[in-house]
């Protein structure tokens, strides 16, 4: 913290003098006010601080370090699609406006340059949020680094994100869409609200992949289920998904359960919602199972 021995008087105007990490540091302040000369002092202690720091230890360039944060802790902390998108958030929007910057460099205004060419590109504001969060994350690695004295506030530019609406549909939205369905189509959407399963996983789901005993359930294999630990999982089947399943074996004799035209999931609700009057996607019907579960007290963990 600057202290009243860093203020210096000389000719009617102040000065900053200090002595840090064997530097001398010197500096008009130009003023002959004292409450402003107490004001300047503040940030001209500040400014010496970071330059001492710079020079004791080297302050690399954002499109350096990135790589370094890339490798050591995005590639540890995060799955690998999130690797992914987080390669893809500097490449597209971080390194093109700070790339060049030193780690001190980026402050608040520099961050707020970062939102503009990302609003610029008209994405939603959440991708705004995740942007400025990966920002945020590299300036904390290079603070845990020792290469960054302090990381600037940059929630202050975080956009504000509405509420979303749940996920799920409705039973007044799930009746029409039901009433819009083929019969084929109806069990198809019955076994996706009952069984929570997505849409890769329902399109490929074969018939060796129910078992009866000791309790009806779909043993997935690890490479339809995408869970954590990599270990086939098993998805209950209660009487009245049980039932749907055995309708849909009586309609196709093949090793698969149901049989679908084109990997699409967004044709299939596409043409019932436009019967339906409802606008929906097929992932909300795992939303809508897992609402309806709760709502029957049961632990979806």
């Amino acid at each position: 913290m600057a202290q009243p021995s860093h203020l210096v008087l000389r000719d009617g105007v102040y000065y900053f003098k200090a002595v840090i990490g064997r530097r001398r540091f010197r500096e008009s302040l130009q003023t002959t006010s004292l409450p402003e000369a107490r004001r300047l002092v503040r940030l001209a202690y500040a400014r010496a601080q970071r330059e001492a720091h710079d020079a004791k230890s080297p302050d690399p360039t954002v499109a350096r370090f990135a790589a370094t944060w890339l490798r050591e802790y995005v590639a540890q902390e995060r799955r690998p699609q999130g690797l992914k998108m987080a390669e893809q958030r500097l490449r597209d929007y971080i390194l093109p406006v700070v790339g060049s910057h030193r780690l001190s460099q980026v402050l608040i205004p520099q961050a707020r340059q970062v939102r503009l060419l990302v609003e610029a590109r008209g994405v939603a504001p959440r991708t705004v949020l995740h942007v400025l969060s990966d920002l945020r994350c590299l300036l904390r690695y290079a603070q845990e680094s020792n290469l960054l004295l302090r990381v600037p506030k940059l929630s202050r530019v975080f956009p504000d994100i509405p509420p979303d609406r749940p996920d799920w549909l409705t039973d007044d939205e799930l009746e029409k869409i039901l009433a819009a369905a083929s019969p084929e189509h109806q069990l198809m959407i019955r076994l996706a609200g009952g069984t929570m399963l997505r849409w890769s996983e329902q399109v490929a789901l074969r018939r060796d992949w129910i078992i009866r005993r000791p309790y009806p359930k779909l043993l997935l294999p690890s490479s339809k289920r995408k869970n954590k630990t990599g270990e086939p999982e098993e998805v209950p089947l209660f009487p009245e998904t049980e039932a749907v399943v055995d309708e849909l074996l009586k309609l196709h004799d093949s090793v698969f359960v149901q049989r679908v035209r084109g990997k699409n999931p967004c044709n299939l609700p596409a043409r019932i919602g436009r019967r339906a009057g409802v606008t929906w996607h097929w992932h909300q019907l795992r939303h809508t199972g897992g609402r309806l579960l709760r709502e029957l007290g049961l632990d979806l963990q």
